[in-house]
């Protein structure tokens, strides 16, 4: 493992101070890769959002070029297409039996 050598402005260096006297970790190196390893976590987890986000404008410009897409204006609009969904989805579920006791 290679050694680094940085520099932190007082109030990161005295956040991982606190870090270690608290005894959340053993030392400053522990506290630092802890947070590397989250930085590098986010990093990824947010491509991987920005994929899906992706993902489906694509499918939406792809819902529109065939024109199965609904154009709402407004919030009356909005509140009937919902309504619409809502019914549809009730109806798949009773025709289905999910939702069924028993």
């Amino acid at each position: 493992m290679g050694e680094r050598n940085f520099s932190l402005d007082a109030r990161l260096s005295d956040f991982i101070d606190r870090q270690v006297e608290s005894g959340r970790h053993e030392s400053a190196s522990d506290v630092v890769g802890e947070a590397l390893r989250r930085y590098q976590e986010q990093l990824s987890s947010g491509s991987v959002r920005n994929e899906a986000i992706r993902a489906v404008a694509e499918a939406g410009r792809a819902a529109i070029a065939r024109g199965d897409c609904s154009l709402v204006r407004g919030e009356e609009e909005a509140a009937g297409l919902l309504r619409r969904l809502g019914q549809r989805a009730s109806e798949r579920v009773r025709r289905s039996g999910a939702g069924k006791l028993g």
